[in-house]
């Protein structure tokens, strides 16, 4: 099938070739045309110049074939452009692209090949994201692995260079990387530079990135993940080189002694340890593998001093099983043998809350409350375990007592009333005895704390306060220090400050702990002047108490208020004529300030006095603005006042408001004519109306006040005359004859429509004139005079000039018509001389242009006079104002620009030209530029603090005019500060000494700075910068103040660095050190090191022994922290040492005496320690004398039960359970060894004999035994009796890692179509592991086989994805292999393979040729004809290759053609019309048969039809039917060009023209240009001429037109008749308007007697020849559209050339006229896409608002806006902008 259609598509392509060939043998095609080459970069913008193609006039050009609709070409120009987005790597075809041009008919092609340049738009690309490689630890520096290199899809310097970095992991410089580029593909290695250490670090992980040539370079980067692979260079390391133990004297051989472990920083076998015993192999051994140490016998050890236990020392070796040689290491082990120990009872205490550190009770707590818990604990067992507790000092008032409601609890309770003020702390010695014989027992000391009950307030030191504060004190400035005490204590004397009320503005802020008020925001005494604060202190009890104070702040005013205006801004109105005095506005202004500083002045801004001088008056305390005089409204309509405010305050403030004063019209002038008198002329018999004269009369009035209305007062009797009464426009009625009167004198009136009664008159002199007809003829159509103004007051006729008429006439009178509305000039009635009637003035009018009339009492005429008015020097220049005041920073740089002072002289030229001097400069303080008036700083100045701040001077300008005149003016210069000064300390340092006992708020000393700057920026504020803490703070005006209470003991200097900082912008500061010496106050009392002393004494010993020494310490210091000592208990026993505190016997005790008296074999007794302060503080404590002596106990067991649990995998000696009995005798006595009495059968259990530990002892299996019994017992070592106790433990065994997973139900291959979308499930995996818990726990791995990671395998689930795409061409199968791995430790696994086989899919699309589909059709033919065969292939076989073809698009758009799916054939399914449709573009898709359908593949195909001409339309004359030609004109000059169109095309369209009729003996005819030309020279005796031309066109058959020309003999003169109307004539059409429609043209001409026709001679638009769009009625001048016009086409304005001829005569009289057409636009063309289809690549993972196309559609309309939207289609996924 392939073959067959193949030779269609040849035979096909040879029927084109000939056909080409045919067309251009003819001769209308250009021949060989060579193929096109350009260039375009990729990624250019839509619509980027490509190039352009070589084109022909007359030709328009398409785009054949243009594959993926790439690009768009401008038919007529040729410039081919982008039509979308260009990527050079995912071009639809090669690269370059070839796209074919098709031109239109006749027909020919351009192949242009169009390379696309690269962008370095792709980043270079690894094979894979990550790689792992090993290098050895023993690998030499300079080992090399390679690398596979990286990839990139642009070219030459954008693709891949040698820039290969590693980007990161290299910080220790160990690799680097080599490139060798001499082969055609590179190679990369990485390479170490030094030898790595594992043990140092086993594990680098390299980012190497590889960066192309491109600019800017683009990078890509991959992951290399190095793992350091061990060698046996670490030798064992113990975790100690000496280990010390204990072990019992009497431990038996097999007692476990001590573990060791050494640790190798190796891996595997490298790092597998062996221990061994060097030296005393007799009595010890040691597992080689868990290092753990026993005994081979009961040990024999010596002591290895006088005052040592005996002792023996053991040499261990931990050897590794390193290859080729093993290394080791030493440790040293020293075991002390040990006596039997006893053990005391232990006392511990909880308080109450369970939180609380101490024992602490309210002094009104009721009786029997409880204190304390008391418990005691007593490792021994039985009898032994019993204990007695009491109190037994410390209570002698018997406030407490001791209950016990359960064994080992004991309650401590509240036995009476306390009194907080008498004992504070009380101190309870608690014995605990068990029940030993003999017995043993220990004592504590129980602290009780007093709490205080809350029964006092607080109060304040005043219950009122009272404060002046500056309005401007800055935020944080001191206002108050409240302080109120409570005889309370602790939480209830602590109190804290609240602002009650009275801070509504929130204007202050009170320290809740210290009770100071600061000032927390800026102060206004304008909205509040006084604050009022009720301040409250509340203790800290439960049911607090609160006080109350008064805190009175009285804010003191300063000037900080602006005036204010109530309107800023106040329109005002007033009728022009009102008596002076009248009020216009009262301003108010209103400062919140107080006293003077509120005082509010008004004064008028300097520039009223100036532009309205005694024109208004303003009361300076009222504010009341009146007028001084009359206003008139005609003078001055509107005035604009600007009033200040100013107030009282030093400096004073001030505002502006602006009074806009509108003067409001009266009826106080009448209607004035100017001019009086008006001349005009009317030619006799004009048909009425004719418009004669427009009067105009003006009234200075305003509104209905100025409204006027005109009327024919006399002159009219015969009623000839008309006049408009609102425009004053005077017409005639009737036809005006000189028979009936040469002139008429009308009189006009003007009045006020308010006041119709009161009238002007003007009059108006018309004359009746005939053609040829004159008046007196002035000399010259216009005169120019020059005269001076005036300079004085006196006024003095002067001449100005004389006009002439010419000729001799008589009674000549002369008249100045027009222009001197103010009566200026007058001019001598006979004479014509022009004289001065009034004072010039230049400045208020410098040019007059006068109208002067001469009359001979009939006929009139007029001419131009221009008087010129010169200067002279008659005003002084005159300043703005006569003094102002400007402002400058100091420290400027002599030379700067201060003041413009601008005066302005009204003259003209030199008179007008200024010069400036300072009459006063400040000492020379400043200079003045003479030609600009522009003050300069001629020495520096600065601002000083209560020095001269402000310099006056003088300036006088004076013109240079004759006489010379001058004006002065004051200004005022005051200069500002600069902040330029930092602020000074009044000392370099500080040093300061303060009490610890200052109270918080206490203010103790102010630091000051001063600063020379002003306002800001010299006031100065303070803040602690460093050192502050939370002890000392500043206040903004450097008052220093205790912040916290001081704690000498705590800290005794303080160093702050205090900054101080004016308010300037930008800020100065200055820093000073400030040294606080706290001193020191006795507020310490001495602290005993310990509450309570424990200190033993050998019974019988005798007195004076020394026994211990008890110690304090004072915090304070000198006298303060002397210190004695006392013992402060009745008692004989002892004596202390006051200085020392040592303490001795008095007297020889008795342990077993004492024992049987207070059951206890301990005394004590209580010290007390005193300092030697002015009010002397103290501190107690308890000491407590054993009595040494020895007693006995049984064992006894801890548990009665043990449960414990052990691994399966436990290796040998791994401690299960420690199980512990007690003994409370002493030596042998309370020693106890250990044994396994029953249920260690098998004997996978040991016991040490000394320690209760028990091991394992042999192999454990959870799967047999799981459980394990044993009863154990414990016997003490007394040779007799001896005591025994058992126990029994219960072991269970716990789950080891010991199997592997295996799989189940496991399909192990599985078969996937190579179109399986990334994420699609293949299979799913299942394990079992037959541990429990994390040992079972599986999970799936893919060790091998995934290629490129193909596939993702889920870890928990099993579930098997793909993850990228396949292609069975590339890949057609997998071979996974799968791993099954538990979670224990070490972790087992199992795997499998797993096969992958890639099913082929549909995926090549048909292809069609990639040459030009060009076929041909003849117009008018049948319809379904075969027009062509269009075929395509597709690689893939079966039905995925099956091919069906449709049409996916027809442009035109319509149904002319269809397509045989199968076959491919395309016919014609109606009839064409070439001259309508002559090009076809059919998009074509080929679609492949794929199952299922949305699989399926198809590809486009742009069709070109070609539609052939048949004769079939006969030649249209598109010229004029008329042309104008000299009379004068030779023969062979041409007439017209006659034109005639024919739409056929080719020879059907070429035309040819004859004369077939008319003056034939006179034109001739060019017959292929249709050039018309004289023959002989026109005969004078027509007016015009004509002929008949017959255009015929070359088709078969021949089709032709004829038309008629006129042509109009052109009279030598401008002769012909007159054309009236609205000249020059214009009018506008609409287009598409049927021909016929008029232009709103008729063009009028006229003559006495003339029959006239019109002729149009020539269309233009924009200076070319247009066709025949327009007619003329030739008898009533109606100009029409002769087609129908496009206003797209691009022509919008028309010059039409029409003739008029007086066809009554027998000689020619033309005249030629222009009408000027505009062509108005309609919105008839709808926007339209430059292609109806476009074919868009899309890359698949681009992110939204990505830019898939730029679809331009234009609109030749000029109406409307062209917007975009998304008719049909997948809207979720696509958008357009609706603009663009």
């Amino acid at each position: 099938m392939a073959t067959s259609n193949g030779s269609l598509v040849a035979v096909t392509g040879v029927v084109l070739q000939l056909l080409f060939l045919f067309t251009f043998s003819r001769g209308q095609g250009p021949g060989t045309v060579d193929p096109v080459q350009l260039q375009v970069r990729e990624n250019v913008a839509i619509g980027s110049t490509v190039g352009d193609i070589p084109t022909l006039p007359n030709f328009t050009y398409v785009l054949s074939e243009n594959p993926g609709n790439l690009f768009s070409l401008n038919p007529n120009t040729g410039i081919l452009k982008t039509a979308s987005n260009i990527d050079r790597e995912n071009l639809p075809t090669e690269n370059p692209v070839k796209i074919v041009v098709l031109s239109s008919s006749p027909i020919y092609f351009i192949d242009v090949f169009v390379e696309v340049l690269d962008e370095n738009d792709n980043s270079p690309v690894f094979p894979q994201q990550s790689i792992a490689i090993e290098y050895s630890e023993a690998a030499a520096s300079g080992t090399q692995a390679v690398l596979r290199t990286a990839t990139d899809p642009d070219l030459g310097l954008n693709s891949v260079t040698s820039q290969y970095t590693i980007v990161s992991g290299n910080e220790d410089n160990k690799f680097r990387l080599v490139v060798f580029s001499e082969a055609s593909q590179p190679f990369l290695y990485v390479e170490n530079l030094v030898t790595l250490d594992r043990e140092e670090k086993d594990f680098y992980q390299l980012n190497i990135s590889a960066q192309d040539g491109g600019s800017p370079p683009r990078s890509g980067f991959l992951l290399v993940n190095i793992t350091i692979t061990d060698i046996n260079d670490t030798p064992p390391v113990f975790d100690q080189s000496d280990y010390a133990a204990r072990v019992n004297e009497s431990a038996p051989a097999g007692t476990t002694v001590i573990q060791v472990r050494a640790t190798d920083r190796d891996m595997g076998s490298n790092g597998d340890i062996t221990y061994s015993v060097v030296d005393d192999t007799v009595q010890f051994a040691i597992d080689p593998k868990t290092g753990v140490l026993t005994t081979l016998q009961k040990l024999q050890c010596t002591a290895r001093c006088a005052t040592c236990n005996n002792s023996c020392i053991v040499t261990v070796e931990a050897r590794d099983n390193g290859q080729p040689q093993a290394l080791q290491g030493r440790a040293y082990v020293t075991v002390s043998l040990i006596d039997e120990n006893d053990h005391d009872p232990v006392i511990s205490f909880k308080y109450i809350p369970q939180t609380a550190k101490m024992a602490s009770v309210s002094e009104s707590v009721p009786k029997d409350s409880i204190v304390a818990f008391v418990s005691v604990s007593d490792k021994d067992q039985g009898v032994n375990q019993n204990t007695y507790v009491r109190i037994i000092h410390g209570n002698e008032l018997n406030h407490f007592y001791m209950v016990s409601p359960i064994p080992g609890l004991h309650l401590v309770r509240v036995n009476g009333s306390l009194d907080r003020e008498r004992i504070k702390v009380y101190n309870l010695t608690i014995l605990a005895q068990d029940g030993g014989s003999p017995p043993r027992s220990s004592t504590a000391h129980l602290i009780i704390h007093v709490s205080d009950e809350n029964d006092h307030p607080p109060v304040f030191e005043k219950t009122n306060y009272v404060v002046n504060l500056s309005e401007l004190a800055p935020v944080g400035s001191f206002v108050a220090g409240l302080t109120a005490t409570d005889n309370d204590t602790d939480i209830n004397a602590h109190i804290t400050y609240t602002i009650v009320s009275g801070n509504q503005q929130q204007w202050f802020q009170l320290d809740r702990n210290s009770g100071l008020v600061t000032t927390r925001r800026p102060l206004d005494h304008e909205t509040v002047s006084q604050v009022t604060m009720n301040i409250s202190a509340q203790d800290g009890g439960s049911q607090p108490y609160i006080s109350f104070a008064s805190l009175k702040v009285y804010i003191q005013d300063e000037n900080d208020e602006v005036p204010q205006f109530e309107e800023q801004i106040i329109h005002a109105s007033l009728v022009e004529g009102t008596v002076s005095a009248s009020l216009v506005t009262v301003l108010t202004a209103t400062d919140r300030d107080s006293g003077s500083n509120g005082s509010v002045q008004y004064v008028f801004a300097p520039s009223v006095n100036s532009q309205y001088p005694q024109t208004f008056s303003l009361s300076p305390t009222t504010g009341r603005l009146e007028t001084t005089k009359v206003l008139d409204r005609e003078t001055v309509p509107f005035y604009t006042l600007h009033v200040i405010a100013r107030d009282g305050g030093t400096p004073p403030l001030s505002a502006t408001a602006t009074v806009y004063l509108n003067v409001t019209d009266i009826n106080d002038n009448s209607p004035e004519f100017y001019p009086k008198r008006y001349y005009t002329a009317v030619q006799e018999g004009m048909p009425p109306p004719v418009q004669v004269q427009q009067v105009t009369a003006t009234d200075l009035d305003e509104g209905t006040n100025a409204l006027v209305r005109y009327a024919i007062e006399n002159g009219n009797a015969d009623g000839k005359f008309t006049i408009d009464a609102v425009s004053g426009v005077i017409s005639t009625t009737q036809e005006l004859r000189q028979s009936q009167g040469t002139r008429y004198n009308l009189t006009v009136s003007t009045y006020e429509v308010a006041n119709p009664s009161v009238k002007h008159f003007a009059t108006v002199l018309v004359s009746v004139t005939i053609p040829g007809s004159s008046g007196p003829q002035f000399s010259t159509s216009s005169y120019s005079f020059t005269i001076m103004e005036d300079t004085g007051n006196q006024f003095v006729p002067r001449n100005v000039g004389q006009v002439r008429v010419t000729g001799s006439v008589t009674g000549v009178t002369f008249e100045i018509a027009d222009g001197d509305p103010k009566g200026v000039f007058s001019i001598g009635q006979s004479t014509g001389n022009i004289i001065t009637a009034k004072i010039l003035d230049r400045e208020m009018q410098p040019f007059y242009t006068l109208k002067v009339i001469a009359s001979d009492g009939t006929l009139f005429s007029e001419s131009t006079v221009h008087v010129t008015v010169t200067d002279a020097n008659d005003n002084a220049p005159q300043f703005p104002a006569n003094r102002v005041e400007v402002s400058m920073p100091e420290k400027l740089q002599v030379g700067h620009k201060v003041y413009r002072a601008e005066a302005v002289d009204v003259d003209y030229g030199s008179n007008s030209e200024l010069s400036y001097i300072l009459t006063s400069d400040a000492n020379g303080t400043f200079s003045i530029g003479q030609s600009t008036g522009v003050i300069e700083l001629e020495k520096p100045v600065s601002w000083t603090r209560g020095g001269v701040n402000s310099f006056t001077v003088h300036v006088t300008v004076r013109d240079k005019g004759l006489p010379q005149r001058s004006s002065s003016m004051e200004v005022t210069i005051n200069v500002i500060d600069v902040n330029d000064h930092t602020p000074s300390f009044q000392q370099s340092r500080y040093e300061i000494a303060v009490s610890e006992a200052l109270p918080v708020n206490y203010r103790f000393f102010q630091v000051t700075a001063t600063d020379a700057d002003g306002g800001q920026n010299g006031e100065v504020v303070y803040n602690i910068t460093r050192g502050g803490t939370a002890f000392f703070k500043i206040f903004p005006d450097g008052v220093l103040y205790i912040a916290q209470e001081l704690d000498r003991e705590a800290q005794e200097i303080y160093h702050l660095t205090i900054k101080a900082e004016d308010r300037g912008t930008p800020s100065r500061s200055s820093f000073v050190n400030v040294t606080i010496h706290v001193r020191d106050d006795n507020d310490n009392p001495p602290q005993f090191t310990n509450s309570s002393y424990v200190m033993q004494v050998y019974e019988n010993s005798e007195a004076g022994t020394y026994i211990g020494s008890v110690s304090a310490t004072d915090r304070d210091t000198d006298r303060n922290a002397e210190l004695f000592y006392f013992i402060s208990s009745d008692q004989t026993d002892f004596t202390i040492n006051p200085t020392t505190g040592a303490i001795s016997t008095l007297r020889s005790f008795d342990r077993e005496e004492i024992r049987r008296q207070f059951l206890q074999d301990y005394v004590m007794f209580e010290v007390t320690v005193m300092d030697n302060g002015l009010h002397r503080l103290r501190d107690t404590a308890t000491v407590e004398v054993r009595i040494i002596d020895r007693n006995d106990n049984a064992p006894v067991f801890t548990h009665i039960l043990y449960e414990a649990t052990v691994f399966e995998s436990a290796p040998v000696t791994t401690l299960v359970q420690k199980v512990t009995a007690n003994d409370q005798d002493q030596g042998v006595n309370g020693q106890v060894s250990y044994s396994i009495e029953s249920g260690n059968e098998d004997g996978v259990f040991s016991l040490d004999p000394g320690t209760g530990d028990i091991k394992v002892a042999g192999q454990l299996d959870r799967e047999t035994n799981s459980t394990y019994t044993l009863i154990v017992n414990a016997e003490d070592s007394a040779d007799s009796p001896s005591f025994t106790a058992t126990a029994t433990v219960r072991i269970t065994v716990l789950d080891a890692n010991d199997n592997s997973p295996q799989f189940i139900h496991t399909t192990l291959r599985a078969d996937i179509s190579e179109t399986a979308t990334p994420g699609e499930f293949i299979t799913q995996f299942s394990a079992t592991d037959a541990d429990i818990l994390n040992n079972a726990a599986i999970q799936f791995s893919i060790a091998s086989g995934n290629t490129d990671n193909t596939f993702n395998l889920d870890a928990k689930s099993g579930k098997l994805y793909l993850q990228k795409k396949l292609d069975y061409e590339q890949t057609p199968q997998y071979l996974l292999e799968i791993m099954a791995s538990d979670r224990g430790s070490p972790r087992q696994d199992t795997t499998v393979i797993f096969v992958v086989s890639v099913q082929d899919s549909n995926d090549n699309s048909p292809q069609f040729s990639t040459q030009p589909a060009v076929f041909h059709v003849a117009e008018n033919n049948n319809p379904n004809i075969p027009v062509a065969v269009l075929t395509a292939t597709d690689l893939d076989s079966g039905t995925n290759g099956e091919i069906r073809y449709s049409i996916l698009h027809q442009d035109p758009v319509g149904d002319y053609f269809d397509i045989n799916p199968t076959s491919g054939q395309i016919i014609a399914k109606k009839r064409i019309d070439r001259e309508l449709i002559g090009r076809f573009n059919l998009t074509v898709k080929g679609t492949d048969q794929a199952t299922p359908v949305n699989t399926r593949r198809s590809s486009l195909k742009t069709v070109t039809i070609l539609v052939d001409d048949v004769n079939d339309n006969a030649p249209v004359f598109t010229s004029l039917t008329a042309a104008a030609v000299s009379v004068l004109g030779q023969a062979g000059s041409q007439v017209m060009n006659v034109r005639a169109e024919d739409p056929d095309a080719g020879p059907n369209g070429v035309v040819t023209y004859t004369l077939s009729g008319g003056d034939t003996n006179l034109f001739t005819l060019q017959s292929n240009t249709g050039v018309l030309l004289l023959k002989s020279s026109i005969p004078s005796s027509r007016l015009k001429y004509s002929v008949s031309v017959t255009a015929t066109d070359s088709g078969t058959p021949r089709l032709s037109s004829t038309s008629t020309i006129d042509i109009i003999i052109k009279a030598t003169t401008e002769n012909g008749p007159t054309f009236t109307g609205n000249t020059p004539y214009s009018g506008s059409v609409y287009e598409n308007q049927t021909p016929g429609t008029s232009v709103s043209v008729q063009v009028q001409a006229s003559s006495p007697g003339a029959q006239v026709e019109y002729y149009i001679t020539g269309i233009t638009s924009s200076g070319q020849q247009m066709p025949r769009y327009f007619a003329i009625d030739r008898q009533t001048g109606v100009v029409t559209t002769a087609v129908s016009l496009d206003y797209d086409l691009g022509q919008h304005s028309f010059s039409v050339d029409v003739y008029a001829i007086d066809v009554s005569g027998s000689t020619s009289k033309t005249r030629k006229t222009q009408v000027s057409i505009t062509l108005l636009d309609q919105n008839d063309t709808p926007p339209s896409f430059g292609s109806s289809l476009y074919e868009v690549n899309v890359p698949e993972d681009v992110q939204p608002g990505y830019v898939v196309a730029s679809l331009v559609a234009q609109d030749v309309d000029s109406e409307g806006t062209v917007t975009y939207r998304i008719s049909s289609g997948d809207l979720s996924v696509f958008q357009v902008n609706g603009n663009t």
